[in-house]
């Protein structure tokens, strides 16, 4: 599927979202009055953007390669040893644990939405093949019945289940 320009705005608002979401969490914890409504209506508003970027990266499909995989690894590797460094001169010591995050950090969930985009990276080839060899009628079965256990039971009987952020969910949303 060819770029769309108005897809790749969409693309970018979230991204931008997801940011002011991320920035205005910060002022949340301290905030009251006008200023705590103000970061629930962006919570809310901004809350869906990560979902609507996997969709949008499900409809383009992701190219994906060795070289693209290597370059997001040490990208993450990059901010993740950043983070570490920033903790370190932060607090004057770090944890064993908190090493290990930052030296792993896709494997143990760090950053939640990496770990999910690359592990959807790494299996978006079979799952295109696959969604592309599938009747109409057994994908749309097994969308209801995702939505059904990943969407639809978890809000009914307060399961957490990621709040909808986890890789299942972005899965479904791929």
């Amino acid at each position: 599927v060819n770029r769309k320009s108005n897809f790749e705005l969409l693309r970018i608002l979230c991204i931008l979202g997801i940011l002011g979401m991320h920035i205005y969490g910060y002022i949340y914890n301290s905030s009251a009055g006008i200023n705590r409504a103000l970061g629930i209506i962006i919570n809310s508003i901004c809350n869906a953007n990560v979902s609507i970027f996997f969709l949008i990266s499900g409809y383009f499909g992701i190219k994906s390669s060795g070289k693209k995989l290597i370059l997001m690894e040490a990208t993450i590797l990059f901010y993740s040893l950043l983070d570490l460094l920033c903790i370190y001169v932060e607090n004057g010591t770090v944890s064993l644990y908190t090493c290990i995050k930052a030296v792993f950090p896709i494997l143990n969930e760090k950053y939640w939405f990496m770990t999910c985009y690359i592990i959807i990276f790494c299996f978006s080839k079979y799952i295109d093949d696959i969604l592309n060899n599938i009747t109409k009628k057994s994908l749309r079965n097994i969308i209801f019945i995702s939505v059904l256990f990943f969407s639809f039971a978890p809000t009914i009987f307060l399961n957490d289940n990621n709040s909808g952020k986890g890789i299942l969910n972005m899965g479904l949303m791929y």
